[in-house]
């Protein structure tokens, strides 16, 4: 949410219609959210034996973008023996990791691109600095082929 001090800059700069806009926005920030069931995304993908899965709030994705993520996923595998998550702690290691930089992009904004900075200007056609202060929960997982073998025995009898 833009502070007051954003609300101020606008005014100075004369950008009456954004400052039209991000108040209407604001007004309506204490409602509860109208979406409905089929207004949710639902996918269906095909997954590998090792491929990760980045399930996050939207802390994580309004302030890193889909490539720094991948690099990031790229770098900490290269670390790993066999360059494939195998343990629960290095799950949760790259789950911290991808959280910090989440983080970081809000905490120190100067000079920081962010998707959310991208969507503010496409959205008020204003300007905003760095990320967005928001919740931060990331969760890392492996998938894992697994066969599955009937005992002869059991299904005999």
């Amino acid at each position: 949410m833009p502070t007051k001090a954003d609300l101020d800059i606008l005014r100075q700069q004369g950008k009456r219609d954004e400052l039209a806009r991000l108040r209407k926005v604001l007004k309506k920030k204490n409602h509860v959210c109208q979406d409905q069931p089929d207004s949710a995304d639902d996918y269906t993908i095909d997954l590998k034996d090792g491929d990760i899965v980045v399930s996050a709030t939207d802390g994580v994705f309004d302030n890193l973008f889909q490539h720094e993520i991948l690099a990031i996923i790229k770098d900490f595998r290269e670390e790993l023996t066999g360059k494939q998550i195998t343990t629960d702690s290095e799950a949760e290691r790259l789950a911290t990791i991808l959280a910090d930089a989440a983080v970081q992009k809000f905490k120190d904004p100067q000079g920081k691109k962010t998707p959310y900075q991208r969507k503010y200007k496409k959205t008020y056609n204003a300007t905003w600095e760095g990320g967005k202060e928001d919740d931060v929960t990331v969760l890392i997982s492996v998938a894992r082929r697994v066969r599955l073998v009937a005992l002869a025995q059991e299904n005999a009898a």
